[in-house]
């Protein structure tokens, strides 16, 4: 048994992204924790982003349900990495990550790392107390919120309830139907 087992799911779609991980799971190390890591890459496609680390373990990407039960399962916190690259600003500033309503659907504490102003920062610190948020591009920032989850059970399950309780708020159909009606009322 690995601890912590932080989990990431969903396609890399920059290096920002492979960046991020790659730097939590250095970050780990000195915890002798490991990333689980679930996309569609392929191990080539992982090895040319750096991720072919001992403490990195891919799976594939999963559906919906099965998913939300391997992170509850496995997963000690879930992490959401946002690109630092200039060249993603604007994807950052108006892109929300859809794996946030899978991630909430576990309980599990969220670790959110990117720039302020990215869409899940912001909705992060807009909800506040329902995530870890370092939004800093600096090791020693993630290294010491690692170390807040990883001291903390009471924290993590604290942040996994109101994670938990944000997403049904946030993504539940009748939420999620409720904007819908208001955006088309006259």
């Amino acid at each position: 048994q690995h601890f912590p087992t932080v989990s990431y799911a969903g396609t890399i779609n920059s290096g920002g992204y492979a960046q991020s991980i790659l730097n939590l799971a250095k970050v780990l190390e000195k915890f002798s924790g490991r990333v689980l890591l679930f996309s569609p890459h392929s191990k080539n496609e992982l090895a040319n982003f750096g991720l072919d680390r001992p403490n990195i373990v891919a799976h594939p990407l999963l559906d919906h349900h099965h998913l939300v039960e391997h992170l509850r399962k496995e997963s000690d916190v879930l992490f959401i990495p946002m690109s630092f690259e200039s060249s993603d600003n604007q994807n950052m500033r108006v892109a929300f990550p859809s794996k946030i309503t899978d991630y909430t659907a576990t309980g599990r504490p969220l670790l959110i790392w990117g720039p302020g102003y990215c869409s899940a920062v912001r909705w992060a610190l807009d909800n506040s107390g329902i995530a870890e948020v370092v939004y800093e591009n600096d090791l020693d920032l993630l290294s010491a919120a690692v170390d807040r989850l990883v001291s903390g059970r009471e924290y993590r399950n604290q942040l996994g309830e109101s994670a938990l309780t944000a997403g049904k708020e946030s993504f539940s159909n009748p939420a999620i139907r409720q904007v819908f009606y208001q955006s088309i009322k006259l």
